[in-house]
Parts: structure tokens; sequence; C-alpha cells
């Protein structure tokens, strides 16, 4: 099969996994009809992100050992049996955290098991352009929430219950169609992939890891690494730190960007802003993923330079969109930290992948991505809560208007910024050793 039309399923099938960046598109109206606050809405919406990022081991190891029909499987069913939970609460009106709960975990479940298969595919296709070949699925599940967003602006425009129909179907048919073409480009035999001479992958130190070695050095200084030598690694420990820092700052963004509508949109009409806000940050998701890749490939395949240098092109767009959301005023403008948060994010995601293959190798990529993705998850938490806790502490009646209702919460952001580019500059600086 041509690789063109499998990574071209690899990114429709990851397309089928990003849709929990849709949440704060409804989360508002679940809010209004349900009598939710802001921090069970943001608890709730973290409920999916743990699960993602929870099962993404898990995932990562089925996809590594039993090969891609089962996590795809896996996927298309968890998601649908999610979605309709979420449809079915929200028409009967039931105001039950605990099942939405449950239904967000569904989900974030079925993202990343698909995701996992789809990530992996490409990269074994595409050995020579790894950077650019996962950053194509990635790209598609950051496109998720654009195309869901665009298709519910024509097919069911203001209708929330319609939206929560068109999340039950589309990301379920992209798993029916694109699913098998991915399951059949899987390799017959579990190959090696080949590297280039000068990937010393599998180093547990960072003092020397991803240094480049001529090409006679003695083949065991190629070993891959994963399981307990994966956490014997300061270099581990370090990008899982890095990508927390940075992952955690777009998520707490993106799951309650519908409340920083509502804060600012006054006369206008809310949930247009809110589809509005969600196209912009999954347009600019999607840029950033497809950015970082071909950037990767350039620093790594051309300049022979780490692809963590990359990564400061995250960290400097993520201090930026912290300083726009601090300033905006009004949700005409709200763009721009939409735009910038979206970018950041996508960047960091689609180069972190690239990063983590080149350290610590790709026959058990899968699951040590899944490993080092599980970092975001309490630092998104925290982060998540914290700006919940801010909108509700100057909310009156379950209302808060201005600026003044999330501020705080992005200047902790913006100190955070600093500190991962200080990290990323001491990674660099042992990596150049």
């Amino acid at each position: 099969m041509s690789d063109v039309v499998s990574l071209a399923s690899c990114f429709a099938v990851a397309m089928s996994c990003g849709t929990l960046y849709v949440y704060s598109a409804y989360a508002p109206q679940l809010s209004d009809r349900l009598g939710l606050t802001a921090t069970q809405l943001s608890n709730i919406g973290m409920v999916g992100n743990l699960a993602m990022s929870g099962t993404g081991p898990l995932a990562g190891m089925v996809t590594d050992r039993y090969g891609y029909t089962a996590p795809i499987a896996t996927s298309g069913i968890a998601t649908f049996a999610g979605y309709y939970t979420v449809r079915t609460v929200y028409a009967n009106s039931i105001p039950s955290p605990a099942i939405l709960a449950l239904a967000l975990f569904l989900v974030g479940v079925g993202s990343t098991f698909a995701f996992s298969a789809s990530v992996k595919c490409a990269a074994v296709k595409f050995p020579g352009n790894r950077g650019f070949a996962t950053a194509m699925p990635m790209a598609g599940y950051g496109l998720a929430a654009f195309m869901i967003s665009s298709i519910a602006n024509w097919a069911v425009p203001g209708d929330p219950l319609g939206f929560l129909s068109l999340l039950c179907f589309v990301p379920a048919a992209l798993i029916v169609i694109f699913g098998p073409v991915v399951v059949y480009s899987e390799p017959k035999q579990q190959t090696r992939p080949k590297e280039y001479d000068d990937d010393y992958i599998g180093l547990v130190n960072l003092d020397n890891a991803s240094r480049p070695v001529p090409s006679t050095t003695p083949a065991r200084l190629k070993r891959e690494i994963y399981g307990t030598a994966l956490l014997r690694s300061p270099l581990f420990y370090g990008y899982s730190l890095l990508l927390g820092l940075l992952a955690a700052m777009g998520q707490a963004y993106i799951y309650n960007c519908g409340y920083i509508v509502k804060a600012l949109a006054f006369n206008e009409v809310e949930h247009e802003w809110q589809a509005k806000q969600v196209a912009i940050l999954s347009a600019a998701n999607f840029s950033g993923r497809v950015l970082a890749g071909v950037v990767s490939d350039i620093f790594r395949i051309h300049l022979r330079k780490s692809r963590t240098y990359t990564i400061i092109f995250s960290v400097a767009l993520c201090f930026a969109a912290q300083i726009a959301c601090m300033n905006v005023q009004s949700v005409q403008s709200l763009w721009i930290p939409s735009a910038l948060s979206g970018l950041f994010y996508g960047y960091c995601y689609g180069g972190f992948p690239g990063v983590v293959g080149d350290a610590f190798g790709v026959s058990h990529f899968s699951a040590n991505w899944g490993i080092v993705a599980l970092s975001p998850v309490p630092i998104s938490y925290f982060l998540s809560t914290r700006l919940g806790h801010t909108y509700d502490s100057h909310a009156h009646d379950g209302l808060c208007l201005g600026t003044q209702c999330f501020k705080d919460a992005f200047q902790l952001h913006a100190y955070l910024a600093c500190a991962a580019l200080i990290l990323t500059l001491f990674i660099i600086r042992r990596l150049e050793r």
C-alpha cells in the first residue's frame, strides 16, 4: 500500500482522537442546563485528560505488542460510548458530575488507543523523516476540534444537542473508514527501523544523550532503552518535566476557554464566540504540530543538532500566550491568545515525539512516549483547577465579567514559562557537553 495513503489514514484516525479539545465549546452549555460550577466543569474536563494521559503507557504497550487492530477497535467503541453518554445526560437534564466524568473518561481512553497506533504507524513507515511523519498524526489530532466545530457551524448552528450528536458519530465514522487502512499498513514482521549512523540513542544520562557519534561507534552504544532503564535516565525526567509544564499550560487554556469567553462576551452571543475560539485553537494547534515536525527534521538531519533545540520556539510562544491572556480586554481580541496558545501547544506536541524517539529509540516508542506523556497530568490538574477557582472566586451568582476572572492564573503561567525556558537551556547545555 502507498506510504502516502497510509500516512493520510494515520492523519484521519488521529483526527478522530482529538475531540476532547472541543470540550470548552459545549461546557458552558452543560453548566447552564445542569447547574454545574466552573470548577466542577473544569474537573470533569480534567478527567478526560487524565484518562487520555494515564492510559498512554498501556495503549503504547498494547500497540507495540499486539499491533494496531486492538487499539483502533477499542478507540471506536469507547469514544462513541462516551459521547453518547454525554448527549444523553444533556438531553435528559441529568445533573450528575459523576456520569459526565465517566463519559469523558471513556472518551479519553478512546482518544489514546487509536492515536497510539496512528503515531506508531507513521514512525515505522518513515524512519528517515520521523519528525515530519509523526507530526502528521499529531497535526490531525490537533485539527479535530476545528473539523467538528466547522461541521457544527454549518449543520447545527447554535444547537448544543446537535453538536453532541456530531461528536457521537463523526469520530466513529473516521475510525470505521480509515482504521482498516492503518491496520493493513502494519509491517508483517516487526523489524527495527533504520537509524542514522549518528543517532546516539539509548543513553541514560544528560551528559551524553543524543550526542552525535561516528558511524564506527560499536553497536552496543546504539541500544534502545525502555522500561526500568528509561526510569533511571535523568534525561527522561528532564523531558517529562518540560513537556508537563508546557502541555499543562496549554490544556488549562483549552479546557477553560469557554469560561474566558463568558467573562469577556458581555452582551455578545457566547456560543458563537466559543465556537470561533475552538476553531482558532484547533487551526493553530494543527499549524504548530506540522511546523514542529518540519523544523525538528531540519535541526536533526541538516544541522546535525538535537531536536531539543526546537522546543525553545514552543517555550517562547508559550510565554507570549500567557502575556496575551493577562492583557486581553475584549472577546473580539481573544483570537490573539487563542492563536498563540494553540500554536505553542501544537508545536510542543508536534516536536516532542521526535525528541523522545531520538533519545530513547523507536522499537518501544509507543510505550516510552506514553510514559513521558503522563507528565502533564498533575500539573494540568493543578493549573486547570486554579483557573476554575479564580473564576469562581470573582463570580456573583455564577457569573464573572472582565479580565480579573482569570488574570491571576495566567500570571502564574508566565512564571512557569520562564522556568520551562531555563530547563530547556539546561538540557541543551548538558547535551552539548
